[in-house]
C-alpha cells in the first residue's frame, strides 16, 4: 500500500493500526520536515511504515519498481473544503494559485497510476469543493486512460453513504455529517 502526499500522517497510522498484517505500507511525503512529523504520528502509536522523502509525482528517483496493490493519493489542493475552520485560506490562497492546482494533481494522479498494480485499486481524495480540482480531473484522466474504471464508492465494503454522488466519486460538502468538504473516488487498474 502506498500513501502518497502523506503528511503529516494520519491517514498512514490508520491504514498501519487497521491493516497490521501489511506485508508493506510506504508513505512518500516531497517534504523532509513534514515527513519528520509522520514519523512522529507512526511512533506515538508503535506503528510501522516505510518513510520516503520524494516527489510523488516522479517517483523514478524513490520508486523500487515494485507495484501497489493500494493507493491512496490525498492530493495537495485548494483546501476549500476546510475554509470553515481555517478562515485564513482565503488570504494565503490566490485565484491564480488555484487554478494552477489542477496540473500537479494531474501529474501526480498520472504518476501514482503507474505504480499500481492491475487489479489495483486507487481512491483519490481532496479537501475542496471545487469541480476542476475533482469530478472534472478525474473525468479527464478516465477519458486519456483506458486501463482506468470507477469503483463506486457504494460498493465498497463497509462504507457511510456520505455525500453526492457524481458518474465518478462522491462529494461532502462543509458541514454534512460534521465534516469538512471533501471529495473521494477509486479507481480501478484493469
Amino acid at each position: 500500500m502506498l500513501d502518497a502526499c502523506a503528511a503529516p500522517g494520519g491517514k498512514t497510522a490508520l491504514m498501519a493500526e487497521r491493516e497490521p498484517r501489511l506485508h508493506r505500507l510506504t508513505a512518500v511525503d516531497i517534504d523532509p520536515q513534514r515527513l519528520a512529523r509522520v514519523r512522529d504520528n507512526l511512533a506515538r502509536g508503535e506503528l510501522r511504515a516505510d518513510l520516503v522523502s520524494g516527489d510523488a509525482a516522479t517517483p523514478a528517483a524513490w520508486w523500487d519498481g515494485i507495484p501497489f496493490d493500494r493507493i491512496l493519493l490525498d492530493a495537495p489542493c485548494s483546501a476549500l473544503g476546510v475554509i470553515r475552520r481555517h478562515p485564513d485560506i482565503r488570504l494565503r490562497k490566490s485565484p491564480s494559485d488555484i487554478d494552477k492546482l489542477p496540473q500537479l494533481q494531474e501529474r501526480l494522479l498520472a504518476a501514482a497510476w503507474r505504480l499500481l498494480k492491475p487489479g489495483g485499486r486507487l481512491v483519490y481524495a481532496t479537501c475542496t469543493v471545487t469541480r476542476s480540482e475533482n469530478r472534472d480531473l478525474l473525468a479527464a484522466f478516465l477519458r486519456g486512460t483506458p486501463d482506468a474504471a470507477v469503483l463506486p464508492a457504494d460498493s465498497w465494503e463497509g462504507w457511510p453513504n456520505f455525500g453526492e454522488a457524481d458518474e465518478i466519486g462522491r462529494q461532502i460538502l462543509p458541514g454534512e455529517a460534521g465534516a469538512d468538504g471533501f471529495y473521494y473516488a477509486a479507481l480501478t487498474k484493469q
